[in-house]
């Protein structure tokens, strides 16, 4: 399966794993690779790498805050749940 202009939901990426996993599907040919986290400064750092990536901040913890990522993120084809 090619990643190729499709939109990716990476939940804890501002580091680690999450950073990494988001890093690899842009460079890979994702059309946009959408992070969030609750801390926003490590998820611009991320974002800041990469001109597919785009920061959210997020609490997953949080109904309406998921709710409210998925609002901004509209059709997602692959979600990654690493938070």
């Amino acid at each position: 399966m090619s990643i190729e202009g499709r939109r990716v939901l990476v939940t804890g990426g501002g580091s680690g794993a999450g950073a990494d996993l988001a890093l690899g599907f842009a460079r890979a040919g994702a059309a946009e690779v959408m992070i969030c986290g609750r801390r926003t400064e490590a998820l611009e750092r991320v974002a800041a790498q990469h001109g597919a990536i785009r920061a959210q901040a997020c609490d997953v913890t949080d109904e309406a805050s998921v709710r409210g990522l998925f609002d901004q993120a509209g059709r997602v084809d692959v979600v990654i749940a690493n938070a």
